[in-house]
């Protein structure tokens, strides 16, 4: 194989070469290698990577079934329940294993911990006074008689393989139904809006159904938690854990009507888990809802000593209200949220029995409800998202850098494509008036001073919209604001820049996006930031209703930076694809669960390497997941900057950047020119550091992070490097 060492920050060159038996990325031009540094193992050990798996036999003890009615069953599950209670066990007919939503086994629980393993849902409310409870379905009894203060009852459609349960809890006074229906290895589980009744004072605020299902204590099975922060993150099952609080999350983040505050959010409403890899896990895909849901980790020792994950329903919600002169006042809203609740569980067996699997099963869902298209995509390219200005607020005037114009772009494309870097793809960020600090959802008029944008007509090209948020030096919020229910501005509170953000009102956006769209076709069509990613709602919209407007808002897919489920459809280009989790110190693996979702779909552009603190290695994981390098790039020198809105723009220039940008492409391309536009279908790790990517057509991919040589069936491997092989061995 041919190599090219770059050494940061000095790129010497050198040849090394090495030949292979097998298929081999050999056809590069210059010859490279990115083994710059030596790679410690606690960087490989870090939550940064995919660690080993340990794939113990776990055996599952023999469990007491006297308590439970076998009730529905098909060939791949049959459903057990426990008629006092509600609580349910899942048999997988294909492996012998039993899911149970009561965590019977190892069970060291006090009595109220106890009844809330056993209730088969988790609910909180507000009493007249609005103080807060949290109940389960057994905390409703009388102390003294121990008679049971609620009823019971279900009834079973053989036909549909559908069970429903009729609730009435009658010392909280609340009353509804549920139901369970069994499709092949998927279990669904809904609670329809108009089955609720509030027949009291109190006023339901949330509901989480089966909270210890997949539940598992300390360290007892091998196995861990799936979380779609980023790119996926795992948590394995151990005996300790480095947070003593719980982890919420919520699926598309806090509706920004309710609070501008920055929370965890993630794009995708699926979670799972595994007890025994490959040999049985489960994965949970929110279909309904999502918007008011909200996903919880608790570790092992909070609370207690199990680790736990469920989705909680927020069927109200709760803001400060501020009086003057006095402390706020929490106002919880009137009536019951207009929504249905409905989540998938999927029973995975064997080699599926994990991340990879739970991946294919999104997909499939994603393809079957016309979210994900295939797209034609058969060659390796490259984003180069191109900064054209921004200014320094100066004391009576101001200062502009104009850092690439569209002659500095067809230069750029003129002496890639001369070193053979081909599918080159631009999106145009802050080329309107006023650049990066003055850009908002009606300021993205092109800037002539930056040339002619017809100039660009034979480029593949998109233009940077953000809609969402408005930036302005001065502490004066525009009149299209978000204004939050608390009638609060919704400003973005920035510690490191000289400017103030804010939030613009939905309802603004989506009646001026029809004009901008329009506009933006223009010069090159719309490449979409902050809407893609942002769901969020207003006075006058509900947040379900949202779904709506937002799907009325294109009729073409169009390039989108990091899109969320709602607006992957119309997604064409996969920009700024995350390539790690949120580096939470609770995460232990980092994974591409959503490279394998779009792989053989849609194309996925990493995201920009520039920025990187360790280029090679993210390099690598360009390689290992299967996607797109990208750069956000500047013509002039990025100190320019340093007094601006941009100055977190570092390490742009182009002039700097084209040897890395040449030798990257060569050297992934390589990588993948046999496997790109075909889908990952299996990744082990299989040594510290080492993983093996398996594709559709039959191709493997090792990619080697370590320092070390390894060898893989007689090959060898060469470090901080890749080799691709036929995958029939």
């Amino acid at each position: 194989m041919k190599k090219l060492i770059l050494f940061l920050p000095l790129l010497i060159v050198f040849t090394l070469i090495v030949s292979f038996h097998m298929i081999y990325a050999g056809s590069n031009d210059k010859e490279f290698d990115y083994n710059f540094n030596s790679v410690s193992s606690t960087l490989l050990d870090s939550n940064l990577f995919t660690q080993v798996d340990d794939k113990t036999v776990y055996v599952q003890e023999e469990m007491d079934m006297d308590d439970f009615e076998k009730t529905i069953e098909n060939e791949d599950l049959t459903i057990f329940v426990n008629n006092d209670n509600f609580a349910i066990r899942i048999l997988n007919n294909k492996t012998g294993y039993i899911w149970t939503s009561d965590a019977p086994l190892n069970r060291k629980l006090n009595s109220l911990w106890t009844r809330r393993v056993e209730s088969p849902f988790i609910y909180t409310y507000r009493d007249i006074d609005s103080t807060p409870f949290e109940k389960s379905l057994l905390d409703s009894f009388d102390k003294t008689t121990d008679e049971k203060l609620f009823t019971l009852s279900k009834s079973v459609d053989e036909n549909s393989n559908k069970v429903t349960f009729n609730v009435d809890i009658l010392d909280t006074k609340f009353r509804f139904s549920y139901t369970l229906t069994l499709d092949g290895a998927n279990i669904h589980i809904a609670l329809k809006n108009d089955t609720i009744e509030e027949y009291g004072t109190n006023r339901l605020t949330s509901i989480s159904f089966y909270q210890f299902f997949g539940a598992v204590r300390s360290d007892y099975v091998p196995g861990y938690y799936f979380i779609p922060s980023g790119n996926g993150a795992l948590v394995r099952f151990e005996a300790t854990s480095p947070i003593s609080s719980a982890f919420p999350a919520r699926f598309y983040g806090q509706d920004l009507y309710y609070s501008s505050s920055s929370n965890s959010v993630l794009n995708y409403p699926v979670f799972g888990g595994v007890h025994g890899i490959d040999q049985n896990g489960y994965f949970v895909n929110v279909t309904d809802g999502a918007e008011f849901a909200e996903y919880k980790y608790e570790p092992t020792g909070f609370r207690v000593d199990y680790h736990r994950q469920f989705a909680t329903f927020n069927l109200r919600e709760s803001y400060a209200q501020k009086i003057p002169g006095s402390n706020d006042r929490i106002i919880i809203e009137k009536n019951l949220k207009q929504y249905d609740i409905g989540y998938t569980i999927t029973i995975l067996s064997d080699d599926d029995a994990n991340y990879v699997g739970m991946a294919k099963v999104y997909k499939a869902y994603l393809i079957n409800k016309g979210i994900l298209h295939k797209i034609s995509n058969n060659s390796l390219g490259v984003h180069l998202d191109v900064l054209g200005s921004d200014y320094e607020k100066g004391l009576f005037f101001k200062k502009n850098y104009y850092m690439t114009t569209t002659d500095d772009i067809l230069n750029i494309n003129k002496e890639l494509t001369e070193e053979g870097v081909d599918n080159l793809y631009y999106t145009l960020r802050s080329f309107n008036k006023g650049g990066n600090t003055d850009a908002n959802y009606q300021e993205y008029k092109f800037d002539r001073k930056l040339g002619d944008i017809k100039d660009l007509n034979d480029l593949d090209f998109g233009y940077y919209y953000n809609p969402t948020l408005y930036t302005s030096y001065k502490n004066k919020p525009p009149k299209e604001v978000l204004k939050t229910i608390n009638n609060m501005i919704g400003e973005i509170f920035l510690w490191d820049k000289p400017v103030y953000q804010y939030y613009i009102d939905i309802a603004e956006i989506i009646d001026h996006f029809p004009m901008a769209k329009k506009d933006l076709d223009k010069y090159g069509g719309m490449a979409l930031d902050g809407l893609s990613n942002k769901f969020y709602s207003n006075r006058n919209n509900k947040r379900n209703e949202m779904y709506a407007k937002y799907d009325k808002l294109l009729d073409e897919p169009i390039s989108m930076y990091n899109p969320n489920q709602i607006m992957l459809k119309d997604t064409s280009k996969y920009l700024t694809t995350p390539i790690n989790h949120d580096r939470f110190r609770f995460f232990t693996d980092n994974v591409p669960f959503i490279q394998i979702v779009l792989s053989g779909y849609v194309p996925a552009y990493s995201e920009f390497l520039n920025f990187s603190a360790n280029m090679n290695m993210d390099i690598l994981k360009v390689i290992d997941y299967g996607i797109n390098p990208a750069y956000l790039i500047t013509w002039e020198q990025s100190h320019l900057l340093s007094n601006t809105y941009s100055n977190d723009y570092y390490a742009t220039y182009y002039g700097n950047l084209k040897p890395y940008i040449i030798d990257t492409y060569h050297y992934v391309k390589a990588a993948l020119a046999d496997v790109y536009g075909e889908e990952i279908i299996s990744r082990d790790v299989i040594s510290e550091g080492v993983v093996k990517v398996g594709y559709a057509n039959g191709i493997d991919i090792i990619i080697n992070y370590t320092s070390d040589t390894y060898e893989y069936e007689g090959q060898q491997v060469n470090p901080q490097d890749y080799l691709v092989g036929s995958g029939d061995k």
